[in-house]
């Protein structure tokens, strides 16, 4: 029974994320931040480019970058949420995303890791 207590603890926390994220997205469009191809987060510019909302000083080779690839809406995705609030605008773009963070480059789409690595956590923990 302690299991199933934990299973549904951890669905009821994923379901919560889940409506806090799209709470997010529905108050990016209220506040009217979207539209065909181009939004604005604080001082950084997304344009959509090949489905992707990709941060304008995105570099256009990516090669020999150290990405942070992740699953949208996977528990990598809502642990970064949760370790950095801060990111909460950015993540709200949309759900295929490149972000440059500093000396991180974070992509998210239904691609990615659904875990965060031990490495990854230290360095969004920064």
């Amino acid at each position: 029974a302690p299991r199933d207590t934990r299973l549904n603890s951890a669905a009821g926390a994923a379901a919560v994320d889940r409506a806090q994220h799209d709470q997010f997205l529905q108050e990016a469009e209220q506040l009217g931040r979207t539209n065909a191809t181009q939004q604005q987060v604080g001082t950084q510019t997304f344009y959509l480019v090949d489905e992707y909302w990709t941060d304008s000083t995105w570099p256009t080779d990516e090669a020999g970058l150290d990405i942070i690839h992740l699953q949208w809406g996977s528990a990598a995705y809502f642990e970064l949420a949760r370790l950095r609030p801060d990111l909460a605008p950015i993540l709200a773009v949309g759900e295929q995303l490149k972000a440059h963070l500093g000396g991180l480059y974070l992509q998210i789409d239904e691609e990615g890791a659904s875990e965060l690595t031990a490495a990854q956590r230290t360095l969004l923990e920064e």
